[in-house]
Parts: structure tokens; C-alpha cells; sequence
């Protein structure tokens, strides 16, 4: 078995780790485990947090061993102690005019709010956000040829404080600008290096909201299930999630 010392796979949830089912396949749990036996690190990137992720993967702590992506990147965190390591958020004061702005002129438009609660986060209705609330991320909900019409207009008047991002067709996420996947992928490295030294972080990804992960990673890698635009940008090309494409990368850079 060759070393995987020194190498960091973060993996996206949906579309790549899970399959459609919403499940790990077997094949890339026993691969993890082998990766990390052989010295590698194992941990996601997801826009799910606290008890979102435990339904999703309950048993996710037997398997990543290096601080975990949160929220989209709002939170950097050790999942095995709870210490947040980085946070970023924003009050509701200065989401609010957008958020009503936005109500006004897209009525079909579904928004929520995710909102600081404890040490992780919660999603509320827009009518249930209050000034003394801090914002993590916005998730707005609609068909895709609405959400093209938000986007449109959301990068006419908002980009210049909020980054946006699709996490699927029915899902346009606004993001703070420091709190992306990527942004919180460079602390991560950062604080792996601090704690442990030099390392390599592998990125894998399908979807809109991975991009500026994938670009901020040693190594961009994706599913054969992506969309265009991931797998341009992608270095390692993978089988289909539902075929446990995390084994296939491990399989890819490590004999096993």
C-alpha cells in the first residue's frame, strides 16, 4: 500500500459522495478507511450543518479526521470535538433590504434565512428573521427559469457584497464573500499545515457551489456526473457518484 501521507481529500456531499439515494455507497467507505490507514485525511464540504448533516450521514465522524466545510463554507469545523475553528457571519440588518427586496419582486421566490443558532445553524422563514439575528447564508428556492431571473438581478445590484452560487437547479445560495467553500478550503490548509505540515488538498465536487473549491485545491476532481462547467476545471475524472466515485479517486492515487 503506498503512503498517503500528506494527502487531504475534501469531498462534496450531494452528487459526489452520496449517491441518489442519498447514501454512501459501501465502496467509498471501505475506500476511506483504507485512505485513512495509509496516512491520508478525509473530510466534506457541504452546505448542510449540525443536525442537517447527522440525518444526512450519521455516522460521518467514524470517517473524516480533518476539520470539515460547513454551511457552504461558513463554518470551519473539528466535527469530532465541535470546536469551531472559523466562522463567518453577518447581521440581519444588512440582509434584510435585500431579502425584502428580493420578496417584493419575486413572490414565487422561497426564501430562508440561515441563521447562527448555538454552534451551528438553523433555517427560518423570512418573516421569522429579526435585526438581533446573524446571518450564516441565504438559500432561496424556486424553478430554474425564476432563479435565472433572481440571479440576473441579484448580480445587477448585490454582487458587490454577496457572492452567489447554485448548489442544484432548484437552489441559488447568497454567500458572504469570505465564507465559500474555497475561501474556508485556503484556512483549512492553512490550519492543517499548522498543526500538521505540508499537505495536498484533493477537491471533489459536481455542482455550481464547488467551483471556487475545486480552483482553490491542489488537485480538482469530479464525478463523471458533473456539470460542464466542474468538469472543465477538473484535473481527475471519476465513474458516476451512484458507482462510489471517492473509492475510484482513492483507487486513482493510491494502491489499494
Amino acid at each position: 500500500m503506498r503512503s498517503a501521507n500528506g494527502l487531504v481529500i475534501v469531498s462534496d456531499m450531494d452528487g459526489t459522495l452520496l449517491n441518489t439515494d442519498g447514501r454512501v455507497p459501501k465502496a467509498n467507505l471501505d475506500a476511506i478507511n483504507r485512505f485513512k490507514q495509509a496516512g491520508g485525511r478525509f473530510t466534506l464540504a457541504s452546505g448542510r450543518y449540525g443536525k442537517a448533516l447527522d440525518r444526512l450521514f450519521p455516522e460521518f465522524r467514524e470517517y473524516v479526521n480533518a476539520p470539515a466545510i460547513l454551511c457552504n463554507g461558513a463554518q470551519l469545523c473539528d466535527v469530532l470535538t465541535g470546536e469551531i475553528i472559523r466562522e463567518v457571519k453577518r447581521s440581519a440588518r444588512e440582509v434584510m433590504p435585500m431579502l425584502y427586496d428580493l420578496a417584493e419582486r419575486f413572490p414565487e421566490l422561497e426564501i430562508h434565512p440561515i441563521i447562527k443558532c448555538g454552534d451551528s445553524g438553523k433555517s427560518i422563514e423570512l418573516c421569522e428573521l429579526s435585526g438581533g439575528d446573524e446571518c450564516m447564508k441565504v438559500v432561496t428556492g424556486a424553478e430554474p427559469e425564476v432563479l435565472d431571473r433572481v440571479r440576473e438581478y441579484f448580480l445587477q445590484n448585490y454582487a458587490s457584497d454577496w457572492a452567489e452560487s447554485k448548489s442544484c437547479k432548484h437552489l441559488l445560495e447568497f454567500l458572504i464573500p469570505e465564507a465559500t467553500k474555497g475561501q474556508t478550503l485556503s484556512h483549512l490548509r492553512n490550519h492543517i499545515k499548522n498543526t500538521d505540515g505540508e499537505c495536498k488538498i484533493i477537491a471533489v465536487g459536481d455542482y455550481e457551489n464547488d467551483i471556487d473549491m475545486l480552483l482553490a485545491a491542489d488537485i480538482a476532481a469530479c464525478p463523471e456526473n458533473a456539470v460542464d462547467r466542474v468538469k472543465s476545471i477538473s484535473k481527475i475524472r471519476l465513474c458516476y457518484h451512484n458507482d462510489g466515485c471517492i473509492a475510484d479517486l482513492i483507487n486513482k492515487i493510491i494502491d489499494i
